[in-house]
């Protein structure tokens, strides 16, 4: 039985959390490493072992897979697995230690991500869950280049976190206004559908605000957070039944590592 082409995620917003918070650590340091492009290799094979192995568990625990996705599942799960592992390992022997609780808090947060969907699949917990595992190659990656996790790390990792935060509200409010099926939505109700998407816009700016304001962060890196603001607002003032999941998807992409460049080079 041979084990198949490789699985690997097609959820454009997971690349997204996953390569944005290594751009915005690059943009802020203004340099790589060859252990920077080791841990972005660990990093990638890490996520990449993601879907294998929902569907392994799934299929374990439901009997949903057939022997042959089965196989295929274990096949590419142990492969990523292995890449990331070696890797992992190389960055220990030059005396990154603190990775180890960095990659101990994803696995655990991919753990609480696998039982949420199990629960209650497409879930907004479920999604938050991903978010803060993946979200971890920041504050990995920053420590990677610099030795040691400071304040420009957790700012960062804040940052990229509300961030994303932010993009799974507005995509639950798409998911939820597609339901209703309908495109003429009053202004009344496009509000109500996008009130958690404009609290969750309105934590983020506070956020911000409040870091610049402290003097954590340049006033000037508010800006980073413009394009996103404007498309979120647009999107509400917009909002309709007609949506491209996979237009969305490789939107929120660009946003993201758009993002992930302003935050760096601005904070």
């Amino acid at each position: 039985m041979t084990i198949g082409s490789p699985v690997i995620p097609r959820e454009h917003g997971g690349w997204a959390v996953v390569i944005t918070p290594m751009i915005a650590v690059f943009a802020a340091v203004r340099g790589i490493s060859w252990q920077a492009v080791l841990l972005t290799a660990a990093a990638l094979s890490a996520y990449l072992s993601y879907d294998p192995l929902n569907r392994l568990l799934i299929g374990v625990e439901q009997r949903g897979l057939s022997a042959e996705k089965l196989h295929q599942a274990k096949a590419w799960a142990s492969i990523y697995l292995m890449i990331a592992a070696a890797l992992f390992l190389v960055l220990l022997r030059e005396g990154y230690t603190l990775l180890v609780i960095f990659a101990a808090v994803a696995a655990g947060l991919f753990l609480v991500h696998f039982i949420l969907t199990r629960k209650a699949r497409g879930s907004l917990l479920r999604d938050l869950s991903g978010i803060a595992g993946l979200s971890m190659a920041c504050p990995s990656m920053y420590y990677v280049l610099r030795g040691a996790v400071d304040r420009t790390a957790v700012i960062l990792w804040l940052q990229v976190a509300l961030f994303f935060a932010g993009t799974i509200f507005y995509v639950h409010m798409k998911i939820e206004t597609l339901r209703l099926k309908r495109n003429d939505l009053s202004p009344g109700e496009r509000l109500y559908l996008g009130r958690w998407t404009l609290l969750s816009l309105a934590v983020m700016i506070v956020g911000a605000v409040a870091m610049s304001s402290t003097s954590l962060m340049p006033a000037i890196g508010i800006l980073a957070f413009v394009p996103i603001t404007v498309h979120t607002l647009f999107g509400i003032g917009r909002l309709n039944a007609r949506v491209n999941f996979r237009n969305l998807g490789l939107l929120l992409l660009g946003q993201s590592v758009v993002f992930g460049i302003l935050i760096g080079v601005l904070i």
